[in-house]
């Protein structure tokens, strides 16, 4: 499941689609994927899409849209509110400090 899942993150993936091609009935992959991994299908790709995205924001200097449909978002609004939620920041904030501090680390 995680292999499946970290090479299919980017894709417009949905917990029907991630179940059928593992070879799950839907809601027993939902109740299962919950149970093995302690959060839910749409928590666990978020957090994944948002480890991508945050990669993105440091090492890159592409846009904000760019980064948010590379990452797997489907729209520039879900992934603020997602990155939001994790990191308590806006992305652009985010990437100001971690480019900032990267290039205090280069000194």
């Amino acid at each position: 499941i995680t292999d499946y899942l970290s090479e299919n993150f980017k894709n417009a993936l949905t917990l029907t689609d991630a179940a059928a091609a593992l070879g799950y009935e839907r809601c027993y992959f939902s109740k299962m994927f919950k149970g093995v991994f302690g959060v839910g299908f749409c928590d666990y790709i978020n957090t994944l899409r948002f480890g991508a995205a945050a990669r993105e924001l440091t090492h890159t200097s592409k846009s904000i849209t760019d980064v948010a449909l590379d990452s797997g978002f489907q729209s520039v609004r879900s992934f603020n509110e997602v990155f939001r939620k994790k990191s308590g920041m806006t992305p652009q904030k985010y990437r100001s400090i971690t480019q900032s501090n990267r290039k205090d680390e280069l000194k």
